[in-house]
């Protein structure tokens, strides 16, 4: 039995679509990938993408091959060449986080923070 927000659900999909639209969580991609863009360090990077990890679910991946599709169907290569990298970033990431392995990929990221630290102090 279907509920009734299903078929409205459908229907936005089917509409989006229609009007050559990306979904809702399409949108997520999108700002998450802008938030990265402005990011001015790959820890910086990490810390964005680290924030949100539980956010990456199988319908936010689905959200990103719909992006990539988008774009390489407007001749966006390039762009579409940053999200298919996002892509596989986010997949290890996601793996890691499965694995239980959040905590050492933030200590990662403050190890990595440090060293940048010290170099830039030389």
């Amino acid at each position: 039995m279907l509920s009734r927000k299903q078929p409205v659900a459908w229907a936005d999909v089917l509409e989006r679509k229609i009007n050559g639209e990306l979904s809702e969580r399409a949108e997520d991609v999108e700002h998450l990938f802008a938030a990265i863009q402005k990011s001015p360090s790959a820890e910086q990077t990490g810390v964005i993408v680290l924030t949100h990890v539980d956010d990456y679910d199988d319908e936010f991946f689905e959200a990103l091959a719909e992006v990539i599709a988008h774009d390489k169907a407007h001749h966006r290569f390039a762009r579409a060449g940053k999200f298919e990298a996002l892509l596989q970033y986010l997949r290890e990431v996601r793996r890691r986080a499965r694995k239980g392995e959040t905590s050492q990929m933030w200590e990662e990221l403050a190890r990595g923070a440090a060293r940048e630290r010290d170099l830039a102090s030389e």
